[in-house]
């Protein structure tokens, strides 16, 4: 929450390391980067 990472946010995957961990995610204009099961804790509603 602390980084903007809130209820209603949008995100963008931007890199997944080979085995998946870590993942890195674009929120607005900065890059975030996750161990897998920090991302495994985000909700994702997609749209089209």
């Amino acid at each position: 929450m602390n980084m903007g990472l809130v209820p209603t946010s949008t995100i963008t995957v931007s890199k997944v390391a080979p085995f998946g961990d870590p993942i890195e995610i674009q929120l607005q204009h900065n890059k975030i980067t996750l161990r897998k099961n920090e991302a495994e804790a985000i909700q994702v509603d997609c749209h089209d």
